[in-house]
Order: structure tokens, then sequence, then C-alpha cells
């Protein structure tokens, strides 16, 4: 098969073309379609293959098979000479990613000699992972200075396909692993390195360069950014996000810190203050459950059950760890009915041996529930509110069942 000429190469910001059908072979349902030229850039190093249509069928994908360029369609042309559209917002955010990227990874290599582990260009970010143990925050900031000064220089972005014996006339940041179709990136004088995607003509076309995250990955530091388009995006959000929270705090922007810090204490001292209270009110409504108890003629122990209304989960649970805590013996069944399920607790005093792992298979079955836990509490959901006040009654039913003399 004739190689396929790459018009990508040859004007990276061509985005409609035409192109003689060579071969449509289907794979799979899909069609994988030659023409003899083609502007679209096939998935590869570590950029995404472009997306558009060729005789207005969508392209799926993108592919290099040795120098031929194969794109994956939905439909078979009709015709032997096809028009292809390039989706340019998506090319050129792609090339803005790839561009922004050598320009970050050059930075970092001529300021810390940290070499380039791995990257990411995404859709909404670009993440590059830097061989090197620990980098602070002021690290960071002084190279995101440095690489925004090589975008608004607008410094040419260039290509050249050297022979292998000419690689030493130029200064690679990382050794070349090929040694034939070798294509160096350079932007001017700043960084050369051997790529084979489709970059910006100029730094000055990637546009706003920000790092918005970082973190430590097989000890090496992994740092997230927004490029170009992205990265005013980003702002954009972010700049109504502050503006809502300047309203709603009343401060200004310079201290909306400070005042989230404020009400995050507040809301820890209200959270400490519900708390105490609850265990007062679960103690008080604890005390009359225990003083009503009736003893239960065919169990071994005390029984208390109750059925509450839409209550707070915390609050029963509260209510609970006071009572298996008074004297025994003591069990009791504690359920709260909502709206669309229920809960339920099972607790019982130390003196009771409540047999829970040999009943609970028969009470889960007949009250649609389902849950666990160890003594002294066990506790867990039901799937039908309507069987909230069941459950206790069939339970104390299981327990009577287990407990008569056979």
């Amino acid at each position: 098969m004739i190689a396929t000429r790459k018009l990508y190469y040859e004007n990276n910001k061509l985005s409609e073309f035409e192109a003689r059908v060579l071969s449509v072979e289907k794979v799979d349902k899909i069609y994988h379609l030659i023409v003899d030229q083609t502007a679209f850039y096939p998935e590869g190093g570590g950029q995404s293959a472009d997306k558009g249509t060729l005789a207005s069928i969508p392209v799926l994908d993108v592919q290099k098979h040795d120098d031929v360029i194969v794109h994956h369609l939905t439909e078979k042309p009709a015709e032997e000479t096809v028009t292809g559209i390039v989706d340019w917002q998506f090319r050129f955010h792609a090339m803005q990613q790839h561009s922004g990227q050598h320009i970050i990874s050059a930075v970092f290599w001529h300021a810390f000699q940290a070499r380039t582990f791995s990257v990411h260009l995404g859709q909404y970010y670009t993440t590059v992972e830097f061989e090197v143990p620990g980098l602070t925050d002021m690290d960071i900031s002084m190279c995101e200075e440095r690489i925004n000064e090589i975008v608004c220089s607008n410094i040419p972005i260039t290509t050249v396909f050297p022979q292998a014996d000419e690689l030493s006339h130029f200064s690679l940041r990382k050794p070349c692993t090929h040694s034939q179709n070798i294509r160096l990136v350079q932007i001017g004088d700043f960084d050369c390195v051997a790529c084979g995607g489709v970059h910006c003509s100029s730094t000055g076309e990637v546009g706003l360069i920000k790092a918005v995250a970082s973190e430590k990955i097989r000890g090496n530091i992994r740092i997230q950014w927004k490029i170009g388009r992205d990265a005013y995006q980003d702002y954009d959000l972010k700049n109504k996000i502050i503006a809502g929270l300047r309203t709603e705090l009343n401060t200004n922007d310079s201290d909306i810190l400070v005042k989230l810090g404020q009400i995050n204490q507040e809301l820890v001292t209200a959270q400490r203050e519900q708390h105490r209270l609850e265990q007062r009110l679960a103690h008080v409504l604890a005390e009359s459950l225990y003083s009503d108890r009736e003893p239960a003629p065919d169990l071994p122990f005390d029984w208390i059950m109750v059925c509450f209304n839409q209550e707070d989960d915390q609050l029963i649970r509260e209510i609970a760890k006071d009572l298996v805590n008074r004297p025994g013996p003591l069990a009791v069944c504690l359920t709260n009915r909502s709206k669309n399920r229920y809960s339920w607790l099972i607790g019982c005093s130390e003196t009771v041996d409540l047999p829970f792992s040999q009943l609970h298979k028969d009470l889960f079955a007949r009250t649609q529930a389902k849950g666990g836990g160890r003594p002294p509490i066990w506790q867990g959901i039901g799937h039908n509110p309507s069987l909230a006040e069941e459950f206790g009654h069939v339970l104390k039913s299981i327990l009577v069942t287990y407990f008569t003399p056979k």
C-alpha cells in the first residue's frame, strides 16, 4: 500500500481537504478506509485521533499502520473521491495541550533537570509526571511563571526531519529512540525533542497555562494543568464561584477563606452542642422507656419494643446505647419508619445471650430486612416501611419460640 500523504504535517491548520479512496475493508461492522492523503491526525504519541467526517460520514477513529493512515467509519463512502472535514475545535484543543506540555516539560527540565516520566493529554486537563522526588508550591509557581513567559514570547514552533547521523547537531531534551523517520519539534532555541504530534505554530497560540493540582506518585511528582481554552474556562468557572461566595458571605475576595474558617468552626461547635443535647434527650427518652418496661412472661428477660416515625436515626442509636447499659436482663427492638424504608436496632444488656446469628435469616425473610452487627447492638434497614412495626412483633415471636422449652 502506498504511504498516505500526511497533510496535517504540511499544514497544521488545514481542516478541509479532498482525497481519493484507495481501499475500503469491513472489519466487525466498521469500515476501514484508506485514502491517498489526509488531514486527520491518527492517535499516537499521547495525542488523540482527530474527529470529523469523510464523505459526510462520522470518523470514529484514525490509526496509523506503518506509513499508512486508516480511518474507521460507520458506512462505506459511495464515491471514489471524498471530502474530509476535521473537527477544528477538537484538533486545536489537542494542539494546545500537546504544545503546552512541551513547554511545561522543557521549563521543568531547565529549572530542575526534572525528566518527564509520563504525560496524559486529557479532554479537560493535562497531567505531567516528573522524575523528581519533591517540588514545593514555590517551585511550581516559579516554573508556571516561566512557562507563561514562554507563551507570551510567541516563540515559533517548528519541525524538522533530520537523518540519524544529523541528530548530534541538535540539543535534544531527551535521547531519540528512533533511527528512521525522525521528526523533531523545536520551540525556538528553548526546546527540541522528537515528537510525531501536531502542534501550534507558535507558543502564543497555546494560551494561558495554569497548574491546578499536584500529587506524589511512584516517588515522582505529578502536576495537573489547565491549558489554553481549558484554562480560560477554568478561570471563568472559579471566578463565578468566588463571586457567588463573595455575595453569600458578604465579604471581600481576600477574606473568603477566613470567613469560611469561621463558619466551619461555628458548625463544629454547633454539631458538638447538638450531639450533647441529643445524648441528653436520648437519656430522658431511654429513662421513660426503661421505667415503663414490662416483664415478658415468655422470655427470660424484659422486653422493650418501639416503632418511631421519621425520627433521627442517630437519636435512636443513642437511645439504644443508653438502654443496653442499664441493669438487665433486657432486650430492645427499636425501628424507625421513613418514607421509602425503615431502619432497625436490636440491643441487649450484658447478661442476655441473644441468639441473633441463629435467628436473623428467618427474621429478615419475613420482614424484607437486612443488616448485622455484634453484641450488644445489631442494626440494619428494611425495604418496606409498612413492615417497620411488624419487625418487632416478628422478632419477639421468633425469640419466644427459641426460648420455649422443647
